[in-house]
């Protein structure tokens, strides 16, 4: 039926996670330079946990400059993150697990500075350990290419 957040039938209507309208949230983030070659990333969310399954998120990181002689604009970046299940979402699916997340990436610079003129390209890898706050589901891998152009 229209409004519900999952396809759950067999779940007692009352037990549903529904789905507003609009929803709210409130997000911190800092990125911070640690040297010329080095820099942290972390952030923090919350969103309304009566329209969200997923109501708390943290994610950290770092990004690495430098790491081939001739490659200063390149970038290898490592990433981490979680998302918490709302409590209506654990009642009403069982799933009560946080979902995590690894990124890994690589950003060749084919031309310009790597961040507002030229052309890069990106491998990426993620990995995505309990889908759904589900602990019975194997591990999601995704592969990725990102070809971006500034001009």
């Amino acid at each position: 039926t229209p409004g519900e957040l999952l396809n759950c039938e067999l779940i007692d209507t009352a037990d549903r996670v529904q789905i507003k309208d609009s929803n709210q949230g409130l997000g911190m983030s800092f990125d911070q330079e640690i040297s010329d070659s080095l820099g942290v990333w972390g952030r923090l969310g919350y969103q309304d946990p009566d329209v969200s399954q997923f109501d708390k998120a943290l994610q950290f990181g770092f990004v690495k400059t430098n790491l081939f002689a001739g490659r200063s604009k390149d970038e290898l970046a490592l990433g981490y993150g979680s998302t918490f299940p709302s409590d209506r979402y654990k009642k009403a699916t069982g799933f009560s697990d946080n979902e995590q997340y690894l990124e890994l990436y690589y950003k060749y610079v084919l031309s310009g500075d790597g961040s507002t003129t030229g052309f890069h390209i990106s491998p990426d890898i993620q990995i995505i350990v309990n889908p759904g706050g589900n602990t019975n589901i194997d591990p999601v891998f995704v592969y990725g290419l990102r070809l971006q152009s500034h001009f």
